[in-house]
């Protein structure tokens, strides 16, 4: 006999991170914002997309990097969006990090 226990046991699995190639990632540092929408429409639904230090470096602010994916057409934002972000507030002796994740 199943329980609801066992049930959600089973209901949620951790998001995985979705991990650039070399190529990817210096395309994604030196290309378009199109194609880093492109890449990131790749990324299955639960998994996420770091930005760190090595893509950060050419990205100015992160604010204005999810308003040109959202203007670029990409679905992101809180709620229903197919895409969220988040922004966690680095620790100490830690870089900045923009994390891009895929909805179910």
């Amino acid at each position: 006999m199943k329980t609801i226990e066992n049930q959600v046991e089973h209901c949620w699995k951790p998001m995985e991170e979705y991990k650039l190639n070399e190529e990817e990632i210096m395309d994604f540092i030196d290309k378009s914002v199109d194609y880093r929408i492109k890449i990131i429409k790749k990324m299955k639904p639960n998994t996420y997309l770091v930005y760190d230090n090595s893509i950060l470096s050419n990205i100015k602010r992160f604010d204005s990097e999810i308003e040109s994916l959202k203007e670029n057409g990409l679905d992101i934002g809180k709620g229903n969006s197919q895409y969220g972000y988040r922004m966690p507030i680095p620790k100490k002796g830690e870089g900045k990090k923009l994390i891009i994740f895929r909805r179910y």
